[in-house]
């Protein structure tokens, strides 16, 4: 690509009439999207240096950039890890002030998106902390971020009668209760992410 040039022609693009082509000393050096296109002004017989054209294409960048951060954002809730991987291949730069206009506009909020992880698993699937730690940990949320909300959302309480509920289900599938079915029903339950002082407490109001 010209590094610096004067604009000898602009066309409009065949795949979509929203983008134009530009060329410098008559070959092709980039495109750029409508909104650039009239932003800059870019007309033919304009000399472009090096620092405008890294300017333009900057600005066609960060636009791609945000189109596709704020399509994913419309659809479901990432964490900010998520998206800075699915927009990987922007620079640095541009990803850092798409993600922080995402948090300016609440789409994009650690502290929230934990909240509602940890309510959704452990209100609605009924699993152990553990667990909830660790889809919290692969969806790249700090620990910082969510083990105050863990001790303020999750009471013993809940998670005894969670872990109750799943070894009454486990148990009717269990022909006769003994010493390798009852360690098949602890491994169930530290499956499903509770710790071991919940399930010693289940063990013992069950089975005593």
């Amino acid at each position: 690509m010209e590094t610096e040039g004067k604009i000898t022609k602009i066309e409009v693009q065949k795949k979509t009439d929203q983008r134009y082509s530009v060329f410098l000393n008559n070959e092709f050096a980039f495109g750029v999207s409508e909104k650039t296109f009239f932003e800059f002004r870019i007309k033919e017989g304009d000399f472009l240096k090096e620092a405008k054209i890294e300017e333009i294409l900057l600005c066609e960048e960060l636009q791609k950039a945000r189109g596709k951060a704020f399509g994913l954002v419309a659809r479901k809730f990432f964490s900010e890890l998520e998206i800075r991987k699915k927009l990987q291949k922007f620079r640095e730069e541009v990803v850092d002030d798409v993600v922080g206009e995402l948090k300016t506009l609440n789409y994009l909020d650690d502290k929230e998106l934990a909240k509602r992880m940890i309510h959704d698993l452990s209100i609605l699937r009924g699993v152990g902390k553990i667990k909830i730690r660790y889809e919290l940990r692969r969806k790249g949320i700090k620990e910082l971020v969510f083990e105050d909300l863990l001790d303020e959302m999750i009471e013993e309480k809940s998670q005894f009668e969670a872990a109750k509920k799943l070894l009454l289900k486990k148990l009717q599938t269990i022909k006769e209760v003994n010493y390798q079915s009852k360690g098949k029903i602890w491994r169930f339950l530290q499956s499903k992410g509770f710790e071991n002082d919940v399930i010693s407490e289940v063990f013992e109001k069950h089975f005593g």
